[in-house]
């Protein structure tokens, strides 16, 4: 119809706002509460905050990351299409390995060892099933472009969400994120995750406005309003942390919405996928916790190992020069200065050694310097 998405979604997102925690960290998931889950997508996805980042092919508010999805991701993503999304009204029949148990369904969903299906019952019934487990024709026809085809459609199907402030965006979720959101006002001007707020695009600007207001319970609707309010924080910066989902319009541009934009019904249907994203998410950072305090007890041993051999070398040299200097009191042997230059030019250096004779002691200095000469060789000792 000739509507300009991204300013539309710009425009949406300039409604109302919450009132603040009393603190400069703040959290804006407030509405979704964080309990555990797994992620979304099947694939590997990575987006940054469109606020304080560079822009590419598309605009990002937040920074989402996600790694291949278990049998449980799938289902929840399949949850929160089929909420939107109504099934085909033709349900195949389908068995399991035994032939004993049938069941008429719609695929929804489907990965390389799970599919979903939602059930032709009064309950329509979301259940996911181990290919493994399906008989043989099933099996078959989750290979064929047809199951493709079909779990292509369900998993693109848009819906329409509307947020606070009444609009309405016609966009599927492809991921939910979290990310912080730093403000800051450094030689006269505003930083926003170390970008100018001039430099920021027009939706990016309005959405941080958005931000800023929700947190501080404050109205900001222009630029200007912005830098009156910042300039009495005295260039003390300001972080807050915002959870939302990553939507895809219908062009392909992606956007990061946080939640606290959303009205209260889209919340609820946003909030399974969201505590799946979340133990994902803890799970994913405890493992890399983990490894981390592998890695750190790994090198500690290596650096005590590393000074042990150290003190032994040391020790080993003391005793070696006890013994030389017991030598030479007991007239055994006697210590020379020998001074070396190198073989290309350069500045000689004098160093100390233990010998019977001259010729004894130059060779040991020789044997450990190879790439010096002897200039001269001295006794020292009586």
């Amino acid at each position: 119809m000739g509507v300009d998405r991204t300013a539309a979604l710009g425009d949406g997102l300039m409604g109302t706002s919450r009132r603040p925690r009393k603190r400069n960290v703040y959290h804006c998931s407030a509405a979704v509460p964080r309990q555990p889950a797994a992620r979304l997508n099947s694939r590997t996805r990575r987006s940054s905050l469109m606020v304080g980042q560079q822009p590419g092919r598309v605009h990002r508010l937040l920074h989402f990351r996600e790694t291949a999805a278990m049998s449980r991701t799938l289902l929840s993503a399949c949850v929160l299409l089929l909420v939107c999304v109504a099934p085909s009204l033709a349900a195949r029949k389908w068995s399991d390995a035994t032939g004993k148990y049938t069941f008429e369904g719609d695929l929804v969903g489907v990965n390389d060892s799970t599919a979903v299906i939602q059930k032709a019952d009064k309950k329509k019934q979301l259940v996911a099933i181990k290919i493994a487990q399906l008989s043989q024709a099933d099996q078959e026809y989750l290979k064929s472009k047809e199951a493709a085809d079909v779990a292509s459609k369900a998993s693109n199907g848009e819906q329409t969400w509307t947020m606070k402030s009444g609009l309405k965006v016609n966009a599927r979720v492809v991921d939910y994120g979290r990310k912080d959101v730093t403000i800051q006002r450094r030689r006269g001007k505003v930083y926003v995750n170390d970008r100018m707020f001039e430099n920021l695009s027009g939706v990016q600007q309005k959405v941080l406005l958005r931000i800023v207001s929700h947190f501080e319970d404050v109205p900001l609707e222009t630029a200007k309003d912005l830098n009156e309010w910042i300039v009495k924080l005295k260039a003390a910066p300001k972080t807050y942390t915002c959870d939302g989902v990553m939507l895809e319009l219908e062009n392909g541009d992606e956007y990061g919405v946080p939640f606290f934009l959303f009205s209260d019904a889209d919340l609820k249907v946003l909030e399974p996928g969201w505590k799946q994203w979340l133990a994902a998410h803890e799970a994913r950072e405890k493992a890399e916790q983990a490894q981390a305090d592998k890695e750190r007890e790994a090198l500690l041993l290596q650096k005590q190992a590393e000074a042990y051999q150290r003190d032994r070398e040391a020790e080993h040299q003391m005793r070696m020069m006890e013994l030389e200097l017991s030598a030479v009191e007991a007239g055994v042997t006697d210590i020379w200065e020998v001074e070396l230059k190198p073989r290309g030019g350069g500045y000689s250096r004098v160093v100390v050694t233990s010998g019977r004779n001259s010729d004894v002691a130059a060779r040991k200095v020789t044997e450990k310097y190879p790439g010096y000469v002897i200039v001269g060789v001295a006794k020292i000792s009586r």
